[in-house]
C-alpha cells in the first residue's frame, strides 16, 4: 500500500510540473512561452524602439515585423517549444535590424559577402514567405548569428560559414557600435 501511495505522489508531482502555474489560463500560454523565449535573446533589441507581442498561433505565419508600427508579432502555436519561439523571435529581429539600421550600402555589402545576386529585389511581397528573398536570408543569417545553428530556412544559400559571420557581424548591430567585434568573438569564441 505504501508503495502505491508513493507512485501516485510521483504522478501528481510530474503532472503539477507540466501544468502551467495557477492563474495562467490556456489562452495565455502564448505569452508565457513567448516571454521565456525572449529571455534567450542576448541582443539589445529594445534600443531599436520596436516592441514584441506574443499572440496565439496563426496558420501560415510564425511571426511578422510590422515596420510602420515598429512592432513584432510572434504567433505561438501549441506545438512550439520555448526554443522554437526564440528562433522565430531572432528571425524577426533580423528584419528589425535590417529595417532600423539597413541602408543601400549595408545591403550591397551583405549581398557581396553572402554571394547573392544584386538583380533581385531585397524584399518580397507583404505577408509572403521571405525565405527566397535577400531580406529573408538576412533574417535567417541574423538568427544563426544570434542563436547558432538551428532550422536554417533560407532558399538563397547555405548557412553562413564562420568567415562569413565574422565579415557580416558589423551589419547586425547599430552602425558605429564598437562592441560588435566583441559580441561576435564572445558568441563564436574566435581568437583575435
Amino acid at each position: 500500500m505504501r508503495r502505491l501511495v508513493h507512485r501516485w505522489t510521483v504522478v501528481v508531482v510530474v503532472v503539477a510540473v507540466l501544468m502551467p502555474p495557477a492563474g495562467v489560463a490556456a489562452q495565455e500560454r502564448h505569452e508565457v512561452i513567448g516571454q521565456a523565449a525572449l529571455e534567450l535573446i542576448d541582443y539589445p533589441w529594445q534600443q531599436t524602439g520596436w516592441t514584441v507581442d506574443f499572440l496565439p498561433g496563426r496558420s501560415g505565419f510564425l511571426g511578422l515585423a510590422i515596420g510602420p508600427e515598429r512592432r513584432i508579432e510572434i504567433y505561438v502555436r501549441a506545438s512550439h517549444s520555448v526554443t522554437d519561439v526564440a528562433h522565430t523571435i531572432a528571425h524577426e529581429l533580423g528584419h528589425v535590424v535590417d529595417l532600423t539600421y539597413g541602408s543601400a550600402y549595408r545591403r550591397r555589402e551583405y549581398r557581396r559577402i553572402r554571394g547573392l545576386t544584386t538583380t533581385m529585389e531585397w524584399f518580397g511581397c507583404d505577408e509572403c514567405s521571405d525565405y527566397a528573398t535577400p531580406a529573408g536570408d538576412f533574417a535567417e543569417v541574423f538568427e544563426y548569428w544570434l542563436l547558432g545553428p538551428g532550422d536554417f530556412r533560407s532558399q538563397m544559400g547555405p548557412p553562413p560559414s564562420s568567415e562569413q559571420l565574422e565579415l557580416l557581424s558589423h551589419l547586425f548591430v547599430e552602425p558605429f557600435d564598437p562592441s560588435v567585434r566583441m559580441l561576435w568573438q564572445q558568441r563564436w569564441r574566435v581568437d583575435s
